[in-house]
């Protein structure tokens, strides 16, 4: 994820739209002709909101996905230790 540090504000932008809006904003108060190619098209904030929208799912996805491995792995890791300790101790004699 992309983070922009403004100096000598201890200001942190970490969201990519965002970053492009500071961006804009602050270049449109200084030269507005410059700032065009940074001004958000109506179909640009069409494609950003989808874009979140997938990376919102797929976080969700890779979440829900590693929790439910994780509680898995967790039961079967306690059914191996409690099988084992259920498991009668047999020594080994040596016939003479």
């Amino acid at each position: 994820m992309p983070v922009l540090n403004i100096p000598g504000k201890h200001i942190s932008i970490s969201n990519s739209s965002d970053i492009l809006r500071y961006l804009y904003a602050t270049t449109y108060a200084v030269d507005p002709e410059r700032a065009k190619f940074l001004e958000p098209s109506p179909e640009a904030v069409k494609w950003e909101a989808k874009i979140d929208q997938m990376g919102d799912d797929i976080r969700a996805f890779v979440y829900y996905h590693v929790s439910i491995l994780s509680i898995k792995i967790f039961f079967e890791s306690i059914f191996i230790i409690i099988f084992r300790l259920s498991l009668p101790l047999k020594i080994r004699t040596s016939a003479p």
